[in-house]
């Protein structure tokens, strides 16, 4: 089997990805931080695509469900039909509105981190209202919601003050421990209840620490997947 170099973070990954990894067990957030080294595919952009289209009332819900059960790719297309079934009532019961992105916002952390705060939308209705999408088939637990939805408070007081009296819709699909299939919640700001900017601090403190363990680690020989390839 080849092997090779790994190529070591420069950067915290994304936001709910970073979240996910924020545990007491520094040991696993470093092995996490190594695992996100090796890129895995978006699975989860048909899925936000279509519940987006949806959420929109830019097509009927079942043609939107028929179009997410053609997806060429099968992880894609189960994780988007999972998505939409789950979903089906807040999609068919929620008010139209148009969903844009606002610009990715930047969090410092201790020890001089920063971490990318997006991809975050707004739904344009009377009044606007802040969305987060979280559909991987892991549920963060109850403090990482807590502390996203604290770090998504943060970054909009600093650098995006004309949503800071948004409502939220932070829209998670998972499946819970001991089911078999996703699970449609969504949060309020008052739902998450979310931490002081204290707590937020010691929330990140086993992940700044990992971090330092991990970066002194440097690159690592790990056996490349797969047959060799003419540029092995």
């Amino acid at each position: 089997m080849a092997r090779a170099l790994s190529k070591p973070l420069n950067e915290l990954p994304y936001f709910l990805s970073t979240i996910s990894m924020v545990v007491d067990d520094e040991r696993q957030i470093v092995r996490d931080l190594k695992q996100a080294e090796r890129k895995s595919p978006a699975v989860y952009g048909p899925a936000k695509d279509h519940f987006i289209i949806a959420l929109e009332g830019k097509l009927p819900f079942e043609k939107i469900l028929d179009q997410a059960k053609k997806l060429s790719d099968p992880t894609e297309r189960k994780c988007a039909v999972d998505v939409l079934r789950a979903s089906k009532k807040f999609l068919e019961d929620a008010d139209k509105s148009p969903v844009r992105p606002i610009p990715t916002m930047s969090l410092s952390l201790p020890d001089n981190l920063e971490l990318k705060i997006g991809p975050i939308w707004t739904r344009r209705l009377n009044p606007e209202r802040l969305l987060v999408l979280h559909f991987w088939e892991t549920a963060l637990k109850p403090r990482q919601l807590k502390a996203a939805a604290t770090a998504l408070k943060k970054a909009i007081q600093q650098q995006q003050k004309a949503y800071a009296d948004c409502d939220l819709d932070f829209v998670s699909l998972s499946i819970p421990e001991g089911n078999s299939s996703r699970r449609f919640k969504c949060y309020s700001w008052s739902e998450l209840k979310p931490l002081t900017f204290t707590e937020l601090d010691k929330f990140w403190a086993p992940l700044c620490s990992a971090w330092k363990k991990y970066k002194a680690e440097g690159p690592r020989f790990f056996t490349k997947r797969g047959p060799p390839t003419m540029f092995d």
